[in-house]
């Protein structure tokens, strides 16, 4: 009885905190709601970059190159697609899904105002002081057993988003994301992380996870993913990407015409690779080393034959000598997945954890979509 009554308390607890913060965040936006006059229009630039409203929606369909989020960063600090047009800085957007959004709230609660801090004049200052009651509030909400509210991150997240602080952003959508696995978060969070990638093979990782998350929705984004895999030898896989990208209707009215150019190239690559599977696979069992197995298995993946993905990697890791083991590990944790066998997915996906000098930013990401496998996608 008194564990009942315990676990009662700590939940009027979390509720009573869960308000009052609630209350807060609506003092907060009352001084600031001129500058986000929408809660599905929140946007916060990096550290360095100056503010800018992206479009979403309909919106976001009929505007310019100049308003979308940028395709790439060249190697040289210049914003740039691969295919030369030219991009934007990286702007990210904070979206609330509409069923999150909370009702206008009643008048303070007398028996909660003493937990609140004064609201003042500067809203940063009182984001800082109400962090603290937050994080009560989610605490308080796990220890009775219960799950955090979605809002309370919510606030955290708007909150670093409008001090420019990514590292809290970061923080605060890994944990949002381990709660709803929304799209939206995925795809901010992605990227953040990608901003300050320079490396060709870490940014497809990261597009990667972007793509199976579904959470890809710029074209700009499908083309460079494509653009990455045909440099790496994979048109098969490049050119099921951009087929998906043209089909959903991702790739806007002035890309189309360059963006089939490259398609029709893809194709006949792959045309090429797969008249040659044959002699790929005698060579690759033949060879003492895994590598041209591993090879091989990606290539299979790219032409949605999975189980012979599986099976090649599974192959080249008996042999051993695999240049690239992340490469190797991702993809036959990819193939399990679309085989619907997330045990073993999460198995290569923790292995990961083993491979030398593998980009922290990487394993994380690749760690944190093993965690939400089986969960519904937002």
């Amino acid at each position: 009885m008194l564990n009942a009554m315990g676990a009662t308390l700590w939940g009027a607890i979390a509720i009573t905190l869960a308000l009052a913060v609630a209350v807060l965040g609506h003092r907060v936006s009352l001084s600031y709601r001129s500058e986000f006059p929408t809660a599905s229009t929140r946007v916060s630039s990096l550290p360095g970059e100056q503010p800018s409203v992206a479009p979403t929606g309909t919106d976001a369909a009929n505007a310019a190159p100049s308003q979308l989020p940028r395709a790439a960063v060249a190697r040289h600090g210049q914003a740039t697609d691969r295919q030369g047009a030219s991009a934007n800085p990286g702007v990210t957007t904070l979206q609330t899904e509409p069923d999150s959004t909370p009702a206008a709230l009643p008048e303070e609660p007398a028996l909660i105002g003493h937990y609140l801090p004064p609201a003042g004049p500067n809203p940063q200052k009182d984001c800082k002081d109400s962090a603290v009651w937050v994080d009560k509030a989610i605490a308080a909400a796990r220890k009775a057993g219960e799950a955090p509210k979605e809002n309370l991150y919510q606030f955290k997240l708007q909150c670093a988003s409008d001090a420019g602080d990514t590292a809290a952003m970061d923080g605060t959508l890994v944990d949002l994301i381990k709660l709803t696995n929304k799209t939206t978060y995925w795809n901010t969070l992605l990227r953040i992380e990608r901003q300050d990638e320079r490396e060709d093979h870490n940014t497809l990782m990261i597009y990667r996870i972007m793509y199976n998350t579904n959470s890809m929705n710029a074209d700009t984004d499908y083309i460079e993913m494509a653009q990455l895999l045909g440099d790496a030898a994979l048109p098969g896989e490049a050119a099921m990407v951009l087929d998906k990208a043209m089909s959903s209707g991702a790739i806007k009215d002035e890309h189309k015409e360059r963006t089939n150019r490259l398609l029709t190239a893809l194709r006949g690559r792959a045309d090429t690779d797969k008249k040659g599977l044959p002699q790929q696979e005698a060579e690759a069992n033949k060879n003492a080393a895994g590598e041209l197995l591993v090879k091989l298995g990606e290539v299979y993946y790219g032409f949605g034959d999975y189980q012979k993905t599986a099976d090649s990697i599974n192959a080249a890791l008996q042999k051993g000598q695999i240049k690239h083991m992340d490469e190797a590990y991702v993809y036959l944790g990819l193939a399990d997945v679309q085989l619907k066998n997330n045990a073993d997915a999460k198995k290569a996906f923790a292995k990961l954890k083993d491979v030398p000098n593998i980009s922290p930013r990487v394993l994380k990401l690749w760690e944190l979509y093993a965690a939400t496998l089986g969960m519904s996608a937002g």
